[in-house]
């Protein structure tokens, strides 16, 4: 004769309820990881591209970074060629405080506009 189990007293589970959201939490998890896994791939290679750029540049494009001197030629310090510049366009650095002064808005207080008036009338 063979014995049969007793039936379980047991409290059946309903169907759903917790495992189930924790299962398709889970599942949505992992699309979500699958959507935005291309583009932090995508991100961390632009990065890594953009952080060796400067050296790539200064490698790639060496004769473009520096001017050669002629034999026999001597070079020129910044200050000489500045004067020279300011020499050749005497007004040009009075644009520059021009757009200094109307970009920050000083242009139209008391003492930047006086300024900028006698600097006006200075130069000519």
């Amino acid at each position: 004769m063979s014995a049969t189990p007793a039936p379980s007293t047991a409290p059946v589970p309903p169907p759903g309820g917790a495992g189930a959201l924790y299962r398709a939490v889970w599942r949505w998890h992992f699309y979500a990881g699958i959507l935005v896994a291309p583009f932090a791939i995508f991100l961390a290679i632009t990065g890594a591209i953009y952080l060796w750029k400067p050296q790539y540049e200064a490698s790639r494009y060496r004769e473009l970074f520096t001017a050669p001197v002629p034999s026999g030629s001597t070079t020129v310090s910044a200050a000489a060629q500045l004067a020279a510049a300011q020499a050749a366009v005497p007004a040009a650095w009075l644009s520059l405080a021009t757009v200094f002064l109307l970009v920050t808005g000083l242009l139209w207080t008391k003492g930047a506009g006086q300024w900028y008036r006698t600097l006006s009338a200075a130069v000519g």
